[in-house]
C-alpha cells in the first residue's frame, strides 16, 4: 500500500456507496437521458388542454340547425367550454368557413353529398344527426310527381350558401332544368315561401320545413301543393348520399290533416363536421350533445336512430368519435369534471416514466453498485486463490510470486467500498497477508 494511495481523502459518496463522482456521472447520465426520452414520448400521446372557446358555424337565426346549435351550446357550458353559435346563410356558408384558415370556424353542420374529394380534406365527420328533406311546394295545378313537370316554370333554389342552393342543382340538371329552360331565382326561405303565395315564383325548394308555421299554413292553402316524389327511390340509388323518406299523412297538422295523404320525399342527412385538428375532447363533448340532442325520434328518424357514425360522403368519420360512441367516457371523465379529470389524466400521462423508467432504476442501482463492488472482491480473491495454489505446489519464481501479491495488495488498498462492504474488503487484506506469510515461509524453507 503505497503513502499516494493512503493520503488520497475518500469523500461522502465513496464512503457511503463505493462510488466515486465520475463513476456515479457515469450511471446517472445515461438514466437522465432514458428519462428525459421517456418524458418526451409520453408527452407525444398528450394533447394540449382542451380549448374553452370553441366557434361553430350553424345557419340561418332563426332555422332548425341553430336551434339544434343552440342547445349544444347549452350543453357544453356544463362543462364550462363557450359554444360560440355562429349564424350564416345555411351549410354551404359553414363549409367554405371550415375550409378557410383564416375564419377559426373549429365545426359547423354540412349535409351529405356537397363536399366533394378535395372539399372533404382536412375536415372529419363527428357524427350523422338528422334527415333534411327537400320541401318542394308549387302552385296548384296538374300534380307533379317527377321534376320533369316544372320546366320552364319560375323556380326559387334558395340563396347562395343555403344547403338548398348547394344541393338542388343536381337535381335540376340531371332532369334538363337549367337557367336557360327556367327561371331560376335566388331567394331565401321567408323569401321564397312569400313569393310562391303571392303567385311571383311557381315553385320554391326549401329546406326549412314544418318548424316554420308559415310553412304549415302554406300547406293548408287549397292553392299549394307538396310534391310527392314518385322517382325518390330511384334518385337514392343514382346518388348515394341521398335518401328516400316518407312522410305519413297528418304527421305534420292531425287537426287539419296536412298532408292529407301519404308523401314520398328525398334528402340528405346532417352531420356535425369539424376541422381534423379539433381537439378530442370537444370532440367527445359533441358527440355526447348530438347524443342527448338527436336520440329521440322526429318526422322521419326513429328513437335511436341518430346520431350515425356510419361515413355518408366524401368527408371521412371522425377516428375519435368513433372510438368514443363506442368505449364511452374515461373512468375519470365519469366521475369528475371535465378540467379536473383531464389534468389528472396528463399527470398520469407524465407520469409513466417515472413509474416505468425512474423507479425500476433506482431499484437498481443499489444492487447494481452492490453486484460490482462484490465482484471487484471476488476477482481480487480469484487472483489471491491463484497465487496460494502456487505457493502450496511449490511453483513459480518468488519474485514474481512476490510482485503479484503486491499488486493485489495495492488494488485492495486504493479499493473504495461502502460501509457494508468493509468487512469484506478488511477480510480480502486479512487473506492477503495470510498468503503473504505463505510465501515469505515457502522461501524460508529454502
Amino acid at each position: 500500500m503505497t503513502d499516494e494511495t493512503r493520503s488520497v481523502p475518500m469523500s461522502r459518496l465513496e464512503v457511503r456507496y463505493g462510488l466515486s463522482w465520475r463513476a456515479l456521472l457515469a450511471i446517472v447520465v445515461p438514466l437522465v437521458v432514458l428519462f428525459a426520452a421517456g418524458v418526451w414520448l409520453a408527452m407525444q400521446f398528450l394533447q394540449p388542454f382542451p380549448p374553452r372557446h370553441v366557434v361553430f358555424a350553424a345557419g340561418p337565426e332563426h332555422g332548425a340547425l341553430y336551434a339544434f346549435a343552440e342547445r349544444y351550446r347549452a350543453i357544453l357550458a356544463r362543462d364550462d367550454v363557450k359554444l360560440e353559435v355562429k349564424v350564416t346563410r345555411g351549410v354551404g356558408d359553414n363549409l367554405a368557413l371550415l375550409r378557410d384558415a383564416s375564419a377559426n370556424v373549429d365545426a359547423g353542420f354540412l349535409v351529405a353529398g356537397m363536399a366533394g374529394e378535395p372539399d372533404a380534406r382536412g375536415l372529419v365527420n363527428l357524427a350523422n344527426v338528422a334527415y333534411a328533406p327537400l320541401w318542394v311546394l308549387y302552385r296548384n295545378g296538374d300534380e307533379v310527381t317527377d321534376l320533369i313537370g316544372f320546366h320552364g316554370r319560375r323556380i326559387a333554389v334558395g340563396e347562395p350558401g343555403s344547403g338548398v342552393a348547394t344541393v338542388v342543382g343536381p337535381f335540376l340538371a340531371a332532369n334538363g332544368i337549367t337557367a336557360s329552360t327556367s327561371r331560376l331565382v335566388e331567394l331565401p326561405f321567408d323569401e321564397a315561401l312569400s313569393a310562391l303565395l303571392n303567385g311571383e315564383v311557381d315553385v320554391a325548394f326549401l329546406g326549412e320545413g314544418p318548424q316554420h308555421p308559415a310553412f304549415v299554413d302554406a300547406l293548408a292553402r287549397p292553392d299549394i301543393r307538396l310534391m310527392d316524389f314518385a322517382r325518390a327511390d330511384a334518385y337514392a340509388r343514382r346518388l348515394t348520399w341521398l335518401r328516400a323518406l316518407r312522410l305519413p299523412a297528418a304527421t305534420l297538422d292531425f287537426e287539419r290533416n296536412l298532408p292529407p295523404r301519404d308523401v314520398r320525399l328525398i334528402g340528405s342527412t346532417v352531420m356535425i363536421a369539424a376541422r381534423d385538428t379539433l381537439h378530442p375532447t370537444i370532440v367527445d363533448l359533441l358527440v355526447d350533445a348530438a347524443r342527448e340532442v338527436h336520440g329521440g325520434n322526429g318526422f322521419f328518424e326513429a328513437r335511436g336512430e341518430f346520431p350515425d357514425l356510419h361515413a355518408v360522403d366524401a368527408i371521412p368519420m371522425s377516428e375519435q368519435a368513433v372510438r368514443y360512441a363506442q368505449s364511452g367516457p374515461s373512468m375519470l371523465r365519469r366521475y369528475l369534471p371535465l378540467w379536473l379529470a383531464d389534468f389528472l389524466q396528463r399527470i398520469f400521462m407524465l407520469s409513466l416514466p417515472v413509474l416505468l423508467i425512474a423507479l425500476p432504476a433506482l431499484r437498481w442501482i443499489p444492487s447494481g453498485v452492490g453486484a460490482l463492488i462484490s465482484n471487484r472482491i471476488k476477482e481480487e480473491y480469484a487472483s489471491l486463490r491463484v497465487i496460494e495454489r502456487q505457493i502450496a505446489a511449490d511453483e513459480g519464481d518468488p519474485a514474481v510470486l512476490q510482485a503479484e501479491l503486491e499488486r493485489v495488495e495495492s488494488r485492495a488498498a486504493s479499493m473504495r467500498v461502502p460501509a457494508t462492504f468493509v468487512p469484506q474488503l478488511f477480510q480480502l487484506r486479512t487473506h492477503i497477508r495470510l498468503v503473504k506469510q505463505l510465501l515469505a515461509d515457502r522461501a524460508g524453507r529454502h
